[in-house]
């Protein structure tokens, strides 16, 4: 093999033969075998062969003249030293030498290199290259290897001589999103995964990545490649396509968070003809895309393939055209996917569709700002496939129609789990608002849902309590105030949050009752 790790059977084939026109005497072969080449066997075929003494490797004498023509076949089989402790490449080299002089003396030479891999390895260094980095360590694993980073303190590895090439299947394991940085400072992509590969990313964030007019600011993933990335931030990076990524192949995200990235199209990510990307149990926010006479497509996300989000929240987001997603052709399914404070200066705030099929379960749609038309819609047609709610009225522009409430949610933050999401607040028309056949076990937090009256979005709401504080049990004539106001406090569990909420009061429809009936209170506090 070209490439082995430590205790692998390794194999030398050396061909040699007599390009004549003269028989050849005296011809002895040498193979100078690596000292890290162990129990060595040695098989021949063709001309007989006595060994000889040799240090290092190993010498055969030809018995008698190598005739014109002939060949023969020297097979090395041995054990490669486990020893090894790290990647290195060595070489085993061979020569030819005879009794008479030869006119061509170029041929008589031969070698073969053989990398050492690793099949796991740490990276000890911030440093682009060298013992230790990452680009290190990405050359000497093997492949379906795992290349381990854990730090004793945080710790930024800076990128200062381009990309990282992923040419095998690798899994890199950061210890955390918080501790583990990657920094291209802007110069160059991060990672360019290659054809065929399957890598697995998770516990790091890639930073400032650059594709300039490329693809991929953080990374591309090429036809056939298949990138896993979870418990990851990709952050300020930017491409002509894809501002964190770009993908050709299979991408699948999951708890992970996609912020500050740019493209012109998919600022966070771009997803080719007919490739599969699946979002779940992430945030994606403050992307851009940005430029061209409607001023780039598809903030969040530019979609042409199969796209799946669910357990998703997608906000803050800016585009021309479809701040949250631009869907050109292909499939996007939404399922518990909270898309709100998105803006496109001129259509979809939300979604903006064109071409194949968008289908909505479970999802709310909030205070996207559009320029003009409905923040979500298009003339490519999405479909209601239930459990839906949108807000502010007439926005929503789906068959069949979405209902309209204001879904009372909170200021986005960290409320379990390991990516921002944007709460619901007691009183929210979004609880319990979902349909049964389309809800997930679990809320983008790892919350269970309750399953036959889940909510609509990537939140779960785990109840509240209303508890009376003073006012009850009060008397007065009709047509009277009550002597004392009536007050309670609502209770949630912690750290979901209430203030901001609503309570709603309600007197009886007949007999004595108060008036106005309904009263709608605003929770003050924590």
């Amino acid at each position: 093999p070209a490439r082995a790790t430590a205790g692998d059977t390794v194999t030398f084939t050396l061909t040699y033969s007599n390009a004549g026109p003269d028989s050849a005497t005296g011809v002895v072969i040498t193979d100078v075998i690596p000292v890290s080449i162990t129990n060595s066997i040695v098989i021949s075929s063709g001309p007989t062969l006595q060994q000889v003494p040799a240090v290092p490797g190993f010498a055969w004498a030809v018995q008698g003249a190598l005739a014109p023509d002939v060949t023969g076949v020297i097979t090395v089989v041995g054990t490669l030293a486990g020893s090894l402790t790290a990647p290195e490449a060595i070489t085993n080299s061979a020569q030819i030498t005879s009794g008479l002089l030869d006119m061509v003396p170029g041929n008589n030479t031969s070698a073969a290199a053989l990398d050492v891999c690793m099949n796991n390895l740490a990276v000890t260094s911030a440093a682009d290259s060298g013992t230790g980095s990452l680009r290190w360590a990405l050359a000497g694993i093997c492949p379906d290897g795992t290349i381990t980073i854990a730090p004793p303190a945080p710790l930024v590895i800076t990128l200062t001589s381009g990309q990282l090439a992923v040419d095998r299947n690798v899994t890199i394991a950061g210890s955390g999103a918080a501790t583990v940085t990657v920094d291209a400072s802007s110069s160059s992509r991060i990672f360019n995964i290659g054809a065929g590969v399957r890598a697995s990313f998770n516990g790091l964030t890639l930073r400032r990545g650059s594709a300039g007019a490329g693809n991929g600011g953080a990374i591309l993933v090429n036809s056939g490649a298949n990138l896993t990335l979870s418990s990851a931030e990709i952050v300020s990076s930017t491409a002509s396509s894809g501002g964190a990524i770009a993908n050709l192949g299979v991408a699948t995200i999951n708890n992970s968070v996609l912020h500050g990235n740019s493209a012109g199209a998919g600022g966070a990510v771009a997803n080719a003809v007919g490739v599969t990307l699946t979002i779940t149990n992430s945030t994606i926010i403050s992307n851009v895309a940005s430029g061209g006479v409607l001023g780039g497509t598809g903030g969040a996300v530019n979609n042409a393939g199969r796209l799946t989000l669910e357990n998703a929240t997608v906000t803050g987001n800016r585009a021309g055209q479809g701040a949250a997603l631009y869907q050109t052709q292909g499939t996007a399914t939404f399922r518990h996917v909270t898309v709100a404070n998105n803006t496109a200066t001129t259509a979809g705030g939300g979604i903006y569709a064109i071409g194949g099929t968008t289908s909505l379960a479970n999802s709310l749609f909030a205070a996207n700002g559009t320029g003009a038309g409905a923040s979500v819609g298009g003339t490519g047609g999405v479909t209601n496939a239930g459990g839906n709610l949108c807000w502010p009225t007439g926005t929503c522009n789906v068959t069949p129609a979405i209902p309209y409430a204001d879904p009372l949610l909170g200021a986005l933050g960290i409320y379990l789990g390991a990516s921002p999401v944007l709460p619901l607040l007691p009183g929210s028309n979004a609880i319990d608002a979902g349909t049964s056949g389309n809800c997930l076990a679990t809320d983008q937090r790892g919350v269970a849902r309750t399953p036959a009256t889940c909510d609509s979005g990537a939140f779960e709401a785990r109840g509240f309590s209303v508890t009376v504080l003073s006012g009850n049990n009060q008397s007065t004539p009709a047509g009277n105030a009550l002597s004392s106001p009536l007050r309670v406090t609502v209770a949630g569990t912690a750290p979901d949050p209430i203030s901001g909420g609503s309570v709603t009061f309600a007197g009886p429809l007949t007999g004595a009752s108060t008036n106005p009936v309904t009263t709608t209170a605003t929770i003050a506090g924590s």
